[in-house]
Order: C-alpha cells, then structure tokens, then sequence
C-alpha cells in the first residue's frame, strides 16, 4: 500500500493510508502518533472518544449526564438513556494489561529500536492506553516460535 490522500483527522502528526473501508495511521520509527493523557471529565459530564468511517481518528466530545428525572418523555435521536445500579457489583478491577509472550519479544525485536519502544510506549505510556499489568506466562503460549 501507499500513502494517499484520504480526510483523516488525528489528534497528533498522522501517515495516513486506505484501508478496506476506512483510513488509518500508519507508525513507523519516525512518527507513531499518540494521545495526550486523558484528564478526568469535569464533574456530570463523560468523554467520549470516536473513531469513524468518515476519518475522525480517537475525536474528543465530552458529552452531559443527566438524571432521569432532567430527561425529557421527548427525546431526540441524539439521547441515550443507560441506567447504572450502583448497589450490583460483579466483580473487583485490579488493572488493565496485556501478555509478555516470547511471540511478542521477537516481533518487538525484528523492529527498529525505536519503533519497539513507541509500540511499548503506545500500551504502558500516559500518552498511550495506560495499561498498568503484564502477564508473563510460564511453560510456553500459543503462537511461539
């Protein structure tokens, strides 16, 4: 494939490509864009980040919570109406992570050293997904080498 002109809309300096039914940004050692760290929301409000066919890449919203009682019996199309029940737990978040295999060391290391560590830092960054855990698994993992 090769670079050509698409509407794409990235929140850092983006090599953008065609792909089958949506643009995407390509990393490579150079240029790997990445995220400003995500701040929480002001108070009543969520952040809302969309990825579309229309090429927005990771776009920012911050959209308004209201309590049902504030929502009107006529809502428009743009509303959507989740409702929480504080009182049900399922279960205890620890972290988010992801798996230290040997499949994964080699491809790392058939990378340029640089474009490893913005892979790395794309995972474990403030600027990345913020992953916090890794699993190393003993004895062996599918798709080793």
């Amino acid at each position: 494939m090769h670079n050509v002109s698409v509407n794409l809309e990235s929140r850092r300096e983006c090599i953008p490509r065609a792909g089958k039914d949506t643009p995407y940004c390509v990393c490579n050692a150079t240029v790997c864009d990445d995220l400003e760290a995500v701040t929480k929301a002001p108070k009543g409000t969520v952040l809302l980040f969309e990825t579309n066919k229309r090429g927005e890449r990771l776009k920012q919203s911050t959209l308004k919570i209201q309590s049902k009682q504030n929502v009107d019996s006529e809502t428009n199309n743009e509303t959507i109406i989740l409702t929480i029940d504080k009182t049900v737990k399922y279960q205890k978040i620890i972290g988010f992570g992801g798996a230290f295999t040997d499949a994964a060391g080699v491809s790392l290391n058939s990378l340029p050293k640089q474009m490893a560590t913005n892979i790395i830092r794309d995972y474990y960054s403030t600027n990345g997904i913020e992953y916090n855990m890794g699993r190393v698994p003993i004895g062996g993992a599918d798709f080793s080498p």
